[in-house]
C-alpha cells in the first residue's frame, strides 16, 4: 500500500539536504563574488612585501700608524727634541737618548710625506740643530749640518799656567797655542750660529776652556784662570772656582783633552758629541812643550732614520 508524504515533511527533508545555512534559489548563471567564509573556494594567493637582509659585518680597517725609528750612537747621553717635517705638518717629541733605537709615533702621517728630520739638545727648540737631513723613500741619515770643510782639522797645544805667574803649577792650565805664541788650531772659521769649544775631563767631569768662533782669537772664558793675563788666543787655566766633582789646582797629565763644535745659542752646558779634535794628554808631558791633538772629523756621529 502506496502511502503519501506529508507536504511539511517533504519540506523539512529538502531543507536538510541543501545544508544548513543554504537556501536554494532558483537556478541560473553562476556569478563571481567574493568568497565567504566557509566556502570552498581557495582565495587568490597575495604578494607578501620582500624584506631585505641585514647587511654582513665585515671588520673595520685598522688605523694606519706611521712610526719612525733613529738608530745610531755618537750623541752624549742625554735630553734632546727632534722634529720631523712632513708636507706641511711638524712631530715635536722631546726624548732621551743613550744610544739605543728611539721610535716616534707620528700618526697618521704618510710615510711618503715624511721630509727633514732634526735633532737639537735639550727640551726646547734653541739654537741649531745638531744633527738634521732629509729622508727619501723612508730612509735618511742625519749628520752635522754645518757650511764648512773640516777635513784639514788639526791641533796642538801646551800645558801652562800664565795667569798666575811662572813656574807655579804649569801642568794646571792648558793653551792650544804654539811656541814661540801661534795659534795651535788649524781650523776653518765657523759661521755666526755655531762656535768652538775646548775641554778638558778632570776626574771624570768635561770641564770648559772657553768657546770660540775663530782658532786665531781669545776664547770667550777665563772664569778658572788666575789674575794675570793669558794669551789672546784658545785656552785656560785650572786654578780656581773648581766645579763640583773636581779639585783646582790640577795636574791634567793623564787626561784627554777636545774641541767641539757647539750651537752658539745652547742652553746644554755639556759637550755636544761633536768632536773634531781629540787628545789624550801624555802621563809624561812636560809644561811647555808643544803636544799634538788628532782628527776626529770622519767620527762625527750620525743617526739613520727609518719611517715605515
Amino acid at each position: 500500500m502506496t502511502r503519501s508524504i506529508p507536504p511539511s515533511l517533504a519540506l523539512v527533508l529538502l531543507l536538510s539536504a541543501c545544508g544548513a545555512g543554504e537556501v536554494a534559489g532558483p537556478a541560473g548563471p553562476a556569478t563571481a563574488g567574493p568568497a565567504t567564509a566557509g566556502s570552498a573556494t581557495a582565495a587568490p594567493a597575495t604578494e607578501q612585501p620582500s624584506r631585505d637582509e641585514p647587511p654582513v659585518p665585515t671588520a673595520s680597517a685598522e688605523a694606519v700608524t706611521t712610526t719612525l725609528t733613529l738608530t745610531g750612537e755618537g750623541l752624549p747621553e742625554g735630553v734632546y727634541t727632534i722634529r720631523v717635517e712632513a708636507a706641511g705638518r711638524s712631530v715635536v717629541s722631546t726624548r732621551q737618548l743613550d744610544g739605543t733605537p728611539v721610535i716616534l709615533d707620528l700618526g697618521d702621517i704618510d710615510p711618503a710625506d715624511v721630509g727633514v728630520v732634526s735633532i737639537r739638545a735639550g727640551a726646547d727648540e734653541v739654537g741649531s740643530p745638531l744633527l738634521s737631513g732629509t729622508v727619501v723613500d723612508g730612509i735618511g741619515t742625519l749628520t752635522v749640518p754645518l757650511p764648512v770643510d773640516l777635513s784639514g782639522a788639526s791641533g796642538q797645544y801646551i800645558l801652562a799656567t800664565p795667569t798666575n805667574g811662572s813656574d807655579s803649577d804649569e801642568r794646571s792650565g792648558i793653551w792650544y797655542v804654539l811656541i814661540p805664541r801661534a795659534p795651535g788650531l788649524v781650523l776653518p772659521a765657523l759661521p755666526a750660529e755655531w762656535v768652538y769649544e775646548g775641554w778638558v775631563t778632570i776626574d771624570g767631569v768635561d770641564v770648559t776652556t772657553g768657546r770660540f768662533h775663530d782658532p786665531a782669537g781669545p776664547d770667550d772664558f777665563d772664569g778658572f784662570s788666575g789674575d794675570q793675563g793669558g794669551p789672546p788666543l784658545p785656552g785656560e787655566d785650572f786654578l780656581v772656582d773648581a766645579p763640583p766633582g773636581t779639585t783646582f789646582p790640577v795636574d791634567l797629565v793623564g787626561m784627554t783633552t777636545f774641541v767641539t763644535i757647539e750651537p752658539a745659542v745652547d742652553t746644554d752646558p755639556g759637550p755636544s758629541g761633536l768632536t773634531v779634535l781629540s787628545g789624550q794628554i801624555p802621563s809624561d808631558a812636560t809644561d811647555h812643550t808643544v803636544l799634538d791633538l788628532a782628527s776626529t772629523v770622519d767620527a762625527l756621529p750620525t743617526i739613520t732614520v727609518q719611517v715605515s
